[in-house]
């Protein structure tokens, strides 16, 4: 029986390879593909042919992958490209803490691992600049996608100080984004995706951890990869990235009751079938689900879901965030809307009220609230 599943499962992959024609390089062709084959077969990974042609990254056949900027950020959610080390790196993050008014600068990159074991090369500069008055920490790290900043949380009183670390709970993530024609959507396109992509930034991706699943809406719903397809956070960035919001959508129309029945309907069932080929579960067992809602006024303002279909989706999330974003601070329809919001949204505390203008330059502020939200065991 066991040989049998092996073969079935080897088959649907190498079918998966033919049918893709332009595969990342040393990337796995599916990651839940090879969950399963190891699922069925423990050391699948000493197959060489398997192991080189199929999985390789599971295999931990690839070179390590590491967060690459050129330059230094202030704001690490903005480093999303990343770099294939050379033989003999691995992946390094420096941080500067200035020592006149706190901030912190980041540099991520590879390097080579005689100089993370103390060679003297450790004190080249910070950046391009003198670092006098400046506090430098230096990480060296062999995983993929490793130095990226830890997410922490730090409360202070006179006698202690008690750093908490994000808790481990992972999740199972539907973000919905409204895509309905308007003006004000071409013109904040970019945005909607950086506060998308900020929030990802900061979780852990993968298929013990979280997993994304992207769709937007306007009279229907068009999902862009389900849950199992993208299970590392540079593929879930770059693929979000991808897609223009006002381009997806030849109508002004707005239907978020059937776009939320259809979510519903599709992450309930056990597989789904994307580009021609079955990518395994959608909604994982006994992981929490977290569905985000991201639109305007209108979204939410022709609602049309019976009681028993809010029961369903509350039945099927206990996290349902409800982001509402519209053309001015303090606009009416935030007051007018909050009661529609209040239909969706799991309690008001998963209600977040904000502006296109306050979403260019609150973008970080909201990305954190969202992102609070969502790590909440």
């Amino acid at each position: 029986m066991v040989l049998n599943l092996w073969i079935l499962i080897f088959c649907f992959v190498y079918s998966y390879v033919g049918a893709t024609t332009s595969a990342p390089k040393c990337d796995d062709v599916d990651a839940s593909a090879c969950v399963l084959l190891q699922a069925q077969q423990t050391d699948f990974c000493k197959n060489d042919v398997v192991a080189r042609s199929i999985c390789p990254r599971f295999c931990k056949m690839c070179p390590v992958e590491c967060y690459h900027c050129d330059t230094t950020f202030t704001d690490y959610h903005k480093c999303n490209t990343t770099i294939l080390c050379q033989d003999g790196e691995v992946c390094m993050r420096k941080e500067l803490i200035s020592f006149m008014d706190g901030h912190h600068e980041y540099e991520m990159t590879c390097q080579d691992r005689r100089i993370c074991d103390g060679g003297s090369d450790l004190t080249i500069p910070f950046g391009k600049r003198n670092v006098n008055a400046r506090d430098i920490s230096i990480k060296c790290c062999i995983d993929d996608l490793c130095n990226y900043p830890e997410v922490t949380t730090t409360t202070s009183t006179t006698t202690t100080t008690t750093t908490t670390t994000k808790p481990s709970c992972p999740k199972d993530i539907y973000f919905m984004v409204d895509v309905a024609k308007t003006r004000l959507l071409q013109q904040h396109d970019a945005p909607i995706k950086d506060l998308i992509t900020s929030v990802i930034g900061q979780l852990d991706i993968g298929m013990t951890d979280n997993l994304v699943s992207y769709h937007l809406f306007d009279d229907k719903l068009h999902t862009k990869f389900p849950l199992t397809r993208y299970t590392d956070k540079k593929s879930v960035i770059s693929h979000i990235n991808s897609y223009s919001l006002y381009n997806t959508s030849t109508t002004t129309h707005h239907n978020a009751s059937l776009a939320i029945k259809t979510l519903l309907s599709y992450a309930t069932r056990s597989t789904h079938t994307w580009g021609g080929h079955i990518l395994g579960l959608n909604d994982r067992p006994g992981y929490p689900d977290v569905v985000i809602i991201i639109g305007n006024w209108m979204t939410t303002s022709n609602l049309h879901m019976s009681s028993s279909e809010l029961h369903e989706l509350q039945q099927f999330s206990r996290d349902v965030i409800v982001v509402d974003i519209n053309s001015a601070s303090g606009n009416l329809h935030h007051f007018f809307n909050r009661s529609h919001d209040d239909q969706l949204a799991t309690d008001s505390n998963h209600i977040i009220n904000t502006s296109y203008s306050d979403l260019n330059l609150q973008e970080n502020q909201i990305a954190d609230q969202l992102y609070q939200l969502i790590i909440e065991c």
